[in-house]
């Protein structure tokens, strides 16, 4: 968790970490959800830093760039929180993560698109596990 919330860490690097932590929701022990849960949530609700050494987006696409590498953006880093909170809640319904909803309902309102779209994803498949078979 230390290293997902450093943000002197490559954003890149850390979504990749996040998006690591959605399959392991069944067999994570209390402490550790509890520590995880409150990690995502935090990312999932905006509270995103980055170093001021990490180039920023808008310098990546700027055309008289000569350096063009494409990292992981903020809002991918909020929108990879959200879509693994999401995944752990639905490995452990036991679990009542709080403010998953309102976490959703703020993503599908956001101005930015990544997040929107991410939002849109983790609601439909949410409402697509809650369907009776």
């Amino acid at each position: 968790m230390e290293m997902i919330n450093d943000r002197e860490n490559e954003p890149t690097n850390r979504a990749s970490l996040i998006h690591g932590l959605k399959d392991f929701g069944d067999c994570l022990s209390e402490s550790l959800i509890a520590s995880v849960s409150s990690t995502l949530i935090r990312l999932a609700a905006g509270q995103v830093s980055v170093s001021e050494y990490v180039r920023p987006m808008t310098e990546t696409e700027n055309l008289l760039n000569p350096i063009k590498f494409n990292t992981t953006s903020p809002s991918e880093i909020q929108g990879m929180a959200l879509y693994v909170l999401a995944r752990i809640i639905k490995q452990r319904p036991d679990k009542n993560i709080s403010r998953i909803d309102t976490l959703i309902e703020e993503s599908l309102t956001s101005l930015d698109a990544t997040i929107r779209r991410m939002a849109l994803r983790r609601l439909v498949r949410c409402l697509s596990c809650l369907r009776p078979r």
